[in-house]
């Protein structure tokens, strides 16, 4: 969406939050809603951005105005049953966002990388409330309980989709892009074996924001020409939408994704700074 598109849809979504006593931040690709007494409301920016795109200007102001204050105020209201698991149970969905996310020290969370959380939230349709450590006790849930719900429900969903990044002059570093029209492409990562993606040592992967991943199969020593290559996409994308995080991960299997390097500054100033376990891998990859 044009810079001037995404003016009118904060200032749009900013007007909704007032009327009901928000405040109003946009934090990492969702707009973030919080009430005085400390209640939170999440709007994926991928979700309005979809629903935008699909009616003339025009109606905009009226489509952010019927959809949300109307949910807005049933969750207010208590209209939107939270009171029990069993009622939220279907609802539940997870996706990734930076450890530095502000507002998340209450929420129902887990580490999956360094800098890299996971979260548990509510999907109401248009918002989404995130499932606080407070609401999961009311529950008499356990945390890995409710993300195994979440992640459940968020893998019925369906996959993503895959394709191959055409890049000019580097057709000997694959890149593969996964996407979907979904609001937890970044819940993905937890699962990107289930994709043609992870080489013999793992894959590497950026996450550039909530509506795709792009990712490396470590097959041989074009590791660090991939990790080259991701950073370069990477910061290329902050133009339009800034990246989950700046970090280059190393995703080894389900449980175990590292860092495999940061990037620092950008353009010409761009620094890509190896871990030293990539370039041990890099050896152990020679030595094989």
């Amino acid at each position: 969406m044009r810079e001037s598109s995404s003016g009118l849809l904060r200032l749009l979504v900013n007007e909704v939050a007032l009327r009901h006593g928000y405040g109003c931040e946009e934090i990492g690709g969702e707009f973030v809603l919080t009430g005085a007494v400390g209640g939170r409301v999440v709007l994926p920016c991928t979700r309005l951005d979809r629903r935008m795109a699909r009616a003339p200007r025009q109606l905009w102001s009226a489509l952010i105005a019927d959809r949300l204050d109307t949910q807005i105020a049933d969750l207010a209201a208590g209209h939107l049953d939270q009171s029990r698991l069993e009622s939220v149970r279907p609802l539940l969905r997870t996706r990734l966002c930076s450890a530095r996310t502000k507002g998340l020290i209450n929420d129902v969370r887990r580490l999956v990388a360094p800098g890299l959380l996971q979260r548990v939230l509510v999907d109401f349709g248009d918002i989404m409330a995130p499932v606080t450590y407070a609401g999961a006790q009311r529950w008499g849930a356990k945390e890995s309980d409710l993300f195994e719900i979440a992640e459940r429900n968020t893998r019925a969903e369906g996959g993503l989709d895959l394709t191959a990044a055409e890049i000019d002059g580097m057709d000997d570093v694959d890149i593969q892009m996964l996407y979907g029209a979904s609001d937890f492409v970044t819940a993905h990562v937890r699962w990107l074996d289930d994709y043609p993606v992870v080489g013999p040592w793992g894959a590497l992967l950026v996450i550039p924001g909530h509506t795709h991943l792009l990712v490396h199969p470590i097959t041989g020593p074009t590791v660090f020409a991939g990790t080259s290559l991701l950073a370069q996409l990477l910061v290329a994308g902050e133009a339009e939408s800034p990246p989950i995080g700046r970090s280059i991960y190393w995703w080894r299997n389900r449980i175990t994704v590292d860092i495999a390097a940061t990037v620092r500054g950008s353009g010409d100033r761009m620094e890509v700074v190896p871990a030293d376990h990539l370039e041990s891998l890099l050896e152990i990859m020679r030595r094989a």
